[in-house]
């Protein structure tokens, strides 16, 4: 029972977020058509992909970065 009922718990939470994000970008989307402003609201949806692409490469980067680090600065331990 356990089995199924997490990842359909995570699955039905991913959902509601998926649909909570394209309501809000829907709806932008209508609102800034019909004021005429349709390429202003297609450049700020490029930007906000851009940098959240960009900055997740920097901090992914950085992560790996630390990891590596972290494992060839890690001290030999022999066993006894």
């Amino acid at each position: 029972m356990r089995r199924v009922l997490l990842p359909t718990i995570v699955t039905l939470v991913a959902l509601i977020f998926g649909i909570a994000v394209f309501t809000g970008v829907w709806t932008d989307r209508l609102w800034f058509d019909s004021l005429g402003y349709s390429d202003v609201f297609s450049t700020i949806l490029v930007t906000r992909t851009a940098l959240f692409l960009i900055f997740g490469l920097v901090f992914a980067a950085a992560v790996v970065a630390n990891i590596v680090i972290a494992y060839r600065t890690q001290p030999i331990v022999v066993p006894q």
